[in-house]
């Protein structure tokens, strides 16, 4: 209970005569309470808390759950009032988010279903794995058990070409809300049963409680299996990158397994895992997962609908060719073998050269990775050499230049 003196200055600066509800006085009493709910209330936890003050506090029988949620926000002010906008449903759904502690809009997001955690993008976030801090939040819950469909898990080429030359299909159970002036979108998802395997209890800094989320090997599989609700496939392989020093692959490996997937994304793990050089020993316990994958002769997909896609063929998937430009920052290279064809130009009466492929080889002289997306046209090798040195770290006295 509140000492007189407190009590008739919040009277007082509220102009009013009395306790009459006894609400003032339970002030301490409405803040435990609210921490004992998450720190964030709905309707259910208002007629608990208002349930409690009746039969333990002196508040009065007469007292409403309308006159509680008053007093919590304009009298008491432990409390600030949400309202989260369904998309699909055109319907509002009222929180009312604690002003004595620091809650996170994730923990708003995830109040909206039981029993729920977060997960790829939000997950990613959580284990500091982005730099981002996205304003999309995705909360997840497994489905029941399901039976397999024993005539799609049959793949074949013809299949996986159709099913990845359309748009991923994306959850349209969506809500929006505003949050200490910023907007924010949550994304409801409906997860394979796994029963919970790799969700954990963690507490984030800027959260007020522990909340469920997928551990750091989760995280990274669910996000190569849905990359658009990850940020997108080259935020997919800097979480790789960011996550190099703690992935336990192993475990990861023993995910797939258990999930028993029909898409090969066997594939797909090994593609990140390379392509943010990871240890060779890591790498092979993905290789030697494909090899013994019934699907390893599919030529798979990074992600769906991809507008410029590459082959990796030495993996047998397809991928955006942005990534090129962004994975030679995981390598640390030693050398460059360039070749480079020569372009006769009338026009400008002289010839320009244009690269055919850069080989990198780290500083044992085994090979690192090639690539071979270039269009620009030089007109010497000297500017060869220096774009080479600067765009691949590699000093030009290791450069070598052969002509196709």
């Amino acid at each position: 209970m509140r000492d007189i003196d407190t009590v008739n200055k919040i009277l007082k600066q509220n102009n009013l005569k009395r306790d009459t509800y006894k609400l003032v006085a339970n002030q301490d009493v409405l803040k435990d309470l609210g921490i004992k709910y998450g720190n964030i209330l709905n309707r259910s936890s208002l007629i608990k808390i208002l349930r409690t003050l009746k039969e333990n506090h002196d508040v009065p029988e007469r007292t409403s759950l309308s006159l509680l949620t008053h007093y919590l926000q304009n009298v008491l002010k432990l409390f600030s009032k949400i309202e989260l906008y369904s998309e699909k449903k055109g319907e509002k759904v009222t929180r009312y988010i604690s002003t004595y502690v620091k809650v996170s809009p994730y923990e708003i997001a995830l109040s909206l279903l039981s029993n729920s955690f977060l997960s790829h993008y939000s997950a990613l976030y959580v284990h500091d794995l982005t730099i981002n801090n996205p304003k999309e939040i995705y909360i997840n819950r497994e489905q029941s058990k399901k039976p397999i469909n024993k005539e799609n898990a049959v793949l074949t080429q013809r299949k996986v070409d159709y099913a990845f030359s359309k748009e991923m299909r994306q959850t349209n159970d969506i809500y929006n809300f505003a949050y200490q002036g910023i907007y924010y979108k949550v994304h409801i998802l409906n997860a394979k049963n796994t029963n919970k395997t790799g969700i954990i209890k963690k507490t984030p800094i800027g959260f007020s409680k522990a909340v469920q989320v997928t551990n750091r090997e989760r995280t990274l599989l669910d996000c190569t299996i849905r990359p658009r609700y990850s940020g997108g496939a080259i935020e997919v392989l800097e979480a790789y990158y960011a996550a190099k020093t703690d992935l336990i692959v192993p475990l990861l490996a023993d995910y797939l397994k258990k999930f028993d997937y029909i898409y090969p994304y066997e594939k797909s793990v090994l593609f990140y895992l390379k392509n943010t050089n990871y240890p060779k020993d890591t790498i092979a316990i993905i290789e030697d997962m494909l090899a013994h994958s019934p699907n390893r002769h599919i030529n798979f997909y990074v992600d769906y609908q991809i507008p410029r896609k590459k082959e990796d063929e030495t993996i047998g998937i397809f991928y955006p060719s942005e990534i090129d430009e962004v994975k030679i920052e995981y390598y640390d290279s030693h050398s460059a073998q360039v070749k480079v064809r020569r372009l006769s130009n009338q026009e400008q009466g002289k010839d320009t050269y244009q690269i055919g492929s850069v080989h990198l080889y780290d500083s044992e002289g085994e090979e690192l990775l090639t690539l071979d997306t270039f269009t620009y046209a030089y007109d010497n090798y000297e500017e060869i050499m220096l774009d080479i040195s600067r765009k691949f770290h590699v000093l030009k006295e290791n450069i070598t230049i052969i002509g196709l």
